[in-house]
């Protein structure tokens, strides 16, 4: 949760619903609210307030937010689900178990693992249309004090749009990567027209637009839903209206190319195009005859790697008579991300991505040189970033391999940029003052530059990986520092090839 700024978010509309007098209820007992419910401004939740919550986590580090809807299913965002999932619930404040205020203490939490899940079929990853999922536990929960079931609409028809909503969230704060105790905040409804304008795109009837002059959602809230009030069968009960998706807060940005150019066929032969069930997902980089650099956010299920890409709509790719060879898709053995990678403040955003099979080098096929150490690498001012991104927010991706140049800023001013966010020393700053910037889409291609050699040789050295930057597409933007990570590379190099 974020303050003092006026936000606009989208939610996925549910078209599920609830049994009562006016609403169907998916589980007789679901969505009672606790007298202390109601906190606003972004400020902690009372204990045991949102027993709904879930609290998913990647590799053990926080992730995103998600509500129980039954004994068995968790819902969130399609944007959310990635592999090494785990669910918690029952939790407040991810430092203490069990949750205690004052002398009120709740039961511990309780940890699941994931049996399968479930997207729209009609998600895109890009423009986040139909950003919803299910998560399907490992086994039934057992309800209680502090874990119990939200409410859901089953007929659109039946649920009427509220003048605001409350959501919940262990998200960003304005001073910190990510909240330990569950916040809260209170959003206001706004017509669908109202989002257009900021996010220059399509706004259909399966999402909503509210936001707030004074509190937010930001990074790490996604998934979790947004909820109304509502007197049911009786009792005034929690009813889930949206899951949030995005927004335009600078701290949710996720970091096409703006503002760029076409970059030559065959200039840029260590990209890689990754796909997630057969759509372009993000970018990455050739390291070696078996492995791709990316971010760890980039990284899921249903993913395919293709290497000498250049133009989507073709292949192979030509320029006049000139033609290179055909693209080589791969599928992918083994994944590691770093142990430390956290999700909400994008720390330690790297992953390594083993293909099932050898790359065959060739013209348009060849990896990109990394700086092992990073006391070798001196932290250069230009660099030059590659991708098949957003060509402009909310528009549609690239079908060409884009390029442009950025320069490196202080940390520093991306904080300030980002509301305050901690921008850590494995990571690094840099934009342009001319309108250029990564964009959506983006994320996990290589930021570069060039070194000459000692035989007179120019060679591309990645600095960079693309991690997140401003949602409008044309500020400053958040790499992950690659030097940095060069004995990581190397370690995971070598166990994965024991595989």
């Amino acid at each position: 949760m974020a303050s003092n700024w006026f936000g606009i978010f989208f939610a996925a509309c549910l078209i599920l619903q609830l049994q009562g007098i006016l609403v169907q209820m998916v589980y007789p007992d679901c969505g009672i609210v606790s007298p202390q419910s109601r906190v606003v401004g972004g400020q902690a939740a009372g204990l045991g307030s949102a027993p709904f919550m879930a609290y998913l986590m990647k590799n053990n580090l926080y992730h995103c937010g998600g509500s129980i809807i039954n004994k068995r299913y968790i819902l969130t965002a399609a944007s959310c689900l990635n592999s090494d999932i785990t669910v918690r619930l029952g939790e407040y404040d991810d430092r203490t178990d069990p949750d205690c205020v004052e002398k009120v203490c709740m039961p511990l939490h309780e940890d699941f693992s994931i049996s399968r899940f479930a997207y729209h079929k009609d998600y895109n990853n890009i423009t986040l249309e139909n950003d919803i999922a299910l998560i399907q536990l490992s086994k039934a929960i057992e309800f209680k004090e502090h874990i119990k079931p939200i409410c859901l609409h089953k007929f659109p028809g039946n649920a009427t749009r509220p003048n605001e909503y409350q959501v919940y969230g262990w998200g960003a704060t304005r001073h910190s990567g990510k909240s330990h105790s569950l916040q809260t905040t209170i959003l206001r409804n706004y017509p669908n027209s109202r989002c257009r304008r900021p996010f220059t795109m399509n706004i259909n009837p399966n999402v909503i637009c509210a936001g707030a002059r004074n509190s937010d959602t930001c990074q790490g809230d996604s998934g979790s839903p947004l909820v109304t009030h509502g007197h049911y069968a009786g009792r005034t009960r929690y009813v889930q209206m949206g899951i949030l998706s995005f927004g335009t807060r600078k701290c949710t940005g996720a970091g096409g190319i703006t503002s760029g150019k076409d970059a030559p066929m065959g200039s840029a032969p260590f990209m890689a195009y990754l796909m997630k069930n057969n759509k372009y997902h993000c970018g990455g980089s050739i390291v070696n005859r078996r492995f791709v650099l990316t971010a760890a956010h980039c990284v899921g299920m249903n993913m395919t790697v293709r290497l000498g890409e250049h133009d989507n709509r073709s292949n192979p790719d030509c320029e006049g008579f000139v033609c290179m060879p055909s693209h080589q898709d791969f599928g992918i053995a083994r994944i590691a991300y770093h142990r430390e990678y956290n999700g909400g403040t994008k720390f330690n955003d790297i992953a390594l991505i083993k293909l099932n099979g050898n790359i065959i080098f060739n013209v348009h096929i060849q990896p990109i040189c990394l700086h092992l150490y990073p006391a070798n690498a001196r932290r250069v001012t230009e660099y030059q970033v590659f991708g098949w991104g957003l060509t402009h927010y909310a528009g549609s991706t690239a079908h060409v391999l884009q390029t442009t140049n950025l320069t490196h800023f202080p940390n520093s001013q991306c904080e300030r940029e980002f509301d305050g966010i901690s921008v850590s020393n494995n990571q690094f700053c840099a934009g342009s003052s001319t309108g250029t910037d990564s964009c959506g889409g983006d994320s996990g291609g290589p930021l570069v530059t060039t070194i000459e050699t000692a035989d007179g040789e120019s060679r591309y050295v990645q600095l960079g990986v693309v991690s997140y930057g401003d949602s409008s597409c044309m500020g400053t933007g958040v790499y992950t520092y690659a030097p940095n990570y060069g004995q990581w590379i190397l370690e995971n190099i070598r166990k994965m090839r024991m595989y």
